[in-house]
């Protein structure tokens, strides 16, 4: 009895001690370290081969269906905190735990002025629809796919009206969700609204009085962005907490009111939570790559992309937190452009990822994605560059080679082709080397899962149960991230805008392949449950987290498709240009230029609208 209470006593004090006892504060890899200043770090007097390339591979961690489903439900149990934990150590998101990091944090990246209405500079908005309807004048399609600028060529000839462009969208639409497997691109539309914007179109046509290059043209809308009666559930089931008081999207707006007719809004992973697409909410489903039926389109903005990529319509409205716009684009064979943060309104807009997410074009082609722009934020984006894409003489274009090449070999080679493509065309190609490309990496990853988590607080507790796997994961991790790690996340964000700044006082471009790898085959099982594999996101969103982190712009643009039989074969590329904020201009003019260069052929799955239209 004595030996029991004695070890009783031993026991408990040992437990006592070990609760009551100091731990450190500092852990993870680097803890206790101190960052040396960025000033230090970009001192031109250092050897930039002194700088190491650190971004690895993740180690594989793959779940398909129902484990899946189990798993991401008791991540947010305590049990599932350890687990949660476990997995931030093997992707190295306890980088920012640990460490000193010297710099102010800078919660927010840097944001253009308003351009008020009055303020707007007609100038270069008069400038930009007139040289908008000059390359309008001499268009030619170079990828096989519908442009607006053929609805206006079709207009403007008198072979086609709008209503019956209106109709055969429509019917495009029930086609393509009624095939099996179903595209599911578009998934919401009200045909009394897109049928009373295509009479009105059709009245102006026939009047000889058209808007815009956009009157009569169609396009739809993701379904994390309110307008008019569409629903607001974000790829969910519901309508989250962070929509309350949203008001209708101005971008949208502004689209209609130039003439352009809104033919739905398009599917999207749930609350943009992800890198692949995938839905298996029953009211959505995952949306399916017109090039291969059985691969993801790419999130989040998975709808957007196969339905230009399929041609239901040539424009539509993407956003971007994580790669959102980009990463479909390249996987669907399409142009996205994710925009300078703060650039264009964000009014109802889903309000999650406060400090990373834009909203942007997803197009047929880059002079698409310039004319939408011109519309939705008049004045603001200089387009004279598109005037001239035959000579690229003085524009550099850096590449750092080991971040470039850390890719799939096809996706390197169509790559590395699309840069001598532009050389052709007198641009100079330099080396450069992008420091804390890993860091930068999880401080993104850590600000957009905490973001994402803080917005989803009250749904999580009252209806987890209704939320996707992959969505819940998310979460888990959002809410272990600490005040220090977010903390050092913002002081990340100072030292990489830093960078960026100096990087592009040598060059105008920076260069990589849009995604590590091709559109992957969705797993039998995932379309119940969903999929998880971090070593597959991690080689998806390499590319993607400098433009959302710093702000700064990049366009996707399609480079060719992969070679082989199978699964792997037949599959699109893309190419990913980056540049100094506010340049979206320089973007699109380059983006022209490499589609002239390499055209794209078009998917299995297609709708040709305009013929269509005729019957």
């Amino acid at each position: 009895m004595l030996f029991l209470a004695v070890t009783f006593l031993f026991i408990f004090l040992s437990l006592l001690f070990f609760l009551t006892s100091r731990r450190p504060v500092c852990t993870g890899k680097r803890a206790g370290e101190a960052r040396a200043p960025v000033e230090q770090l970009l001192d031109p007097s250092n050897n930039p081969k002194m700088i190491k390339y650190e971004v690895k591979d993740l180690s594989s961690l793959e779940l398909v269906g129902y484990p899946l489903r189990i798993l991401s439900l008791k991540s947010l149990s305590l049990l599932g905190s350890f687990v949660i934990r476990n997995v931030k150590k093997k992707s190295n998101l306890d980088l920012m735990n640990g460490e000193y990091i010297p710099e102010p944090p800078t919660l927010f990246p840097p944001v253009p002025p308003p351009v008020p209405p009055p303020l707007r500079d007609k100038a270069i908005e008069q400038s930009n629809a007139k040289l908008l309807e000059d390359i309008a004048g001499r268009y030619a399609s170079t990828n096989g796919r519908i442009s607006s600028l053929d609805y206006w060529v079709a207009y403007k000839s008198g072979s086609v009206e709008p209503v019956d462009v209106a109709r055969a969208v429509l019917e495009s639409v029930r086609v393509s969700n009624s095939r099996s497997p179903p595209l599911r691109a578009i998934v919401e539309t009200d045909n009394v609204l897109t049928m009373k914007l295509a009479q009105e179109s059709t009245k102006r046509w026939r009047e000889g009085k058209p808007l815009s290059l956009l009157d009569g043209v169609p396009f739809a809308v993701k379904a994390q962005i309110k307008f008019e009666s569409y629903s607001l559930t974000g790829g969910g089931t519901f309508k989250p907490t962070c929509s309350l008081g949203l008001k209708e999207a101005k971008v949208v707006r502004r689209l209609v009111e130039a003439g352009a007719i809104m033919a739905g809004l398009t599917n999207m992973q749930e609350f943009g939570t992800g890198a692949l697409g995938s839905n298996p909410h029953k009211e959505y489903l995952t949306a399916r790559n017109p090039y291969s039926d059985e691969c993801y389109c790419g999130g989040s903005s998975s709808g957007s992309a196969a339905a230009v990529a399929s041609g239901l319509c040539p424009i539509t409205i993407g956003g971007d937190a994580g790669g959102s716009i980009r990463t479909p684009s390249s996987f669907c064979g399409i142009t996205g452009l994710k925009t300078t943060f703060g650039s264009l309104d964000l009014t109802g807009f889903l309000p999650q990822t406060a400090s990373v997410g834009v909203i942007g074009p997803m197009c047929s082609t880059s002079v698409d994605a310039a004319i939408a722009m011109n519309v939705m934020e008049p004045g603001r984006f200089d387009l004279s560059g598109l005037a001239d894409i035959k000579d690229l003489s003085g524009l550099r274009i850096g590449v750092y080679n080991e971040y470039f090449d850390h890719a799939d070999p096809q996706v390197v080679s169509l790559c590395r082709k699309a840069l001598d493509a532009l050389a052709s065309l007198g641009a100079e190609v330099k080396d450069i080397v992008i420091p804390e490309l890993e860091e930068l990496r999880v401080a993104h990853m850590i600000t957009t899962a905490t973001e994402f988590f803080t917005s989803y607080t009250v749904d999580i507790d009252k209806r987890v149960e209704e939320m996707n796997s992959e969505t819940i994961t998310l979460f888990s991790v959002g809410k272990s991230v600490s005040a220090k790690e977010y903390i050092n996340a913002q002081k990340q964000r100072t030292r990489s805008i830093s960078i960026v700044k100096s990087l592009f006082e040598e060059v105008d471009l920076i260069a990589t392949p849009a995604t590590g790898s091709v559109a992957p085959a969705i797993p039998p099982g995932a379309e119940k449950y969903g999929y998880g594999n971090t070593e597959l996101t991690g080689k998806i969103m390499r590319y993607a987290s400098l433009a959302n982190f710093t702000g700064i712009p990049g366009i996707s643009i399609p480079v060719g498709l992969t070679s082989g039989e199978g699964r792997g074969g037949g599959l699109p590329v893309g190419f990913l240009l980056q540049s100094e904020w506010n340049h979206e201009g320089l973007l699109l003019r380059v983006g022209s230029a490499l589609e002239e260069l390499i055209p794209m052929e078009k998917p299995p799955i297609y709708y040709n609208i305009i013929e269509k239209a005729k019957e």
